[in-house]
């Protein structure tokens, strides 16, 4: 059998010996760091492809969900199994060092996405300084179906881990210096819009094209781009799982409000 995890590590390592020139040449220059501070199935993997697409951007990892908490370099720092757990404190600095080894340097911006990075922004902006962070959410109900979906949990579970992601959201807010909101409907629904705001956001891309083909997948397989896929998600659910979530979301109504979302009725 194959060793998937091997040959990823592999593969990643020719990368990064195709840029060393460029990683000796513009070590001292200054980095800006571009991080998605996102839940998972919120899009990051698309918007990060998309990124990625431009030449002013150098990703940490192309490969897989993109995260650059799946690196050989990070699964050697970090302990996987608290990467939810707010007092488990990662260590970036080790990582900073680490990474810098990973991009090409000589990209204006170096560009990373893990979702347990959500709830360590204010620690990431204190090791790595000039950050930019891209907040992206997605309507809760599409998270949570998602989550529940995708992870065997139940759907209470399900919704509390939305209503904690977006409590994270919320705390993002204050204290970063450099931070935009970005929402999946609006990736997805209104590529322009987005467009806009990400060039005024990172002024260095001076233009963004989406790919020619898009490798992020969904559930089922197939790759997606740049389609909103709420609506197939609503409809994976009945009314009384739906119900359960609006129930469970109540008390953070005003929460959901201050990202544009609102509860509702079943869509079925």
């Amino acid at each position: 059998m194959v060793n998937k995890t091997w040959i990823y590590d592999l593969v990643h390592r020719a990368y990064r010996w195709a840029h060393w020139k460029n990683n000796v040449l513009f070590k001292e220059a200054p980095k800006q760091y571009v991080f998605i501070l996102s839940q998972a199935y919120a899009g990051s993997t698309v918007l990060h492809e998309i990124l990625s697409n431009n030449t002013s951007v150098s990703p940490l990892n192309t490969f897989g969900t993109r995260e650059g908490f799946g690196l050989k370099v990070s699964r050697k720092s970090i302990d996987h199994s608290r990467l939810w757990d707010k007092d488990y404190e990662i260590p970036f600095e080790i990582l900073k060092t680490e990474w810098r080894k990973q991009w090409d340097l000589s990209a204006p911006y170096l560009l990373e996405k893990s979702p347990p990075q959500l709830l360590r922004a204010h620690h990431i902006q204190s090791v790595f300084r000039t950050c930019y962070f891209i907040s992206l959410v997605r309507d809760p109900y599409a998270l949570a179906i998602s989550y529940h979906q995708r992870n065997q949990v139940t759907i209470q579970q399900a919704a509390q881990y939305t209503i904690q992601c977006f409590g994270y959201h919320q705390q993002n807010q204050i204290g970063l210096d450099h931070m935009m909101t970005l929402s999946y409907e609006t990736l997805t629904d209104d590529w322009m819009m987005a467009k806009e705001h990400l060039l005024s956001f990172l002024p260095k891309l001076n233009t963004l094209h989406l790919p020619e083909r898009f490798k992020a997948h969904n559930q089922a397989g197939q790759i997606e781009g740049l389609q909103n896929m709420n609506l197939r998600k609503f409809k994976s659910i009945d009314s009384d799982l739906w119900n359960t979530l609006t129930d469970s979301f109540k008390p953070y109504e005003s929460l959901f409000n201050q990202f544009g979302y609102s509860l509702r009725t079943f869509p079925g």
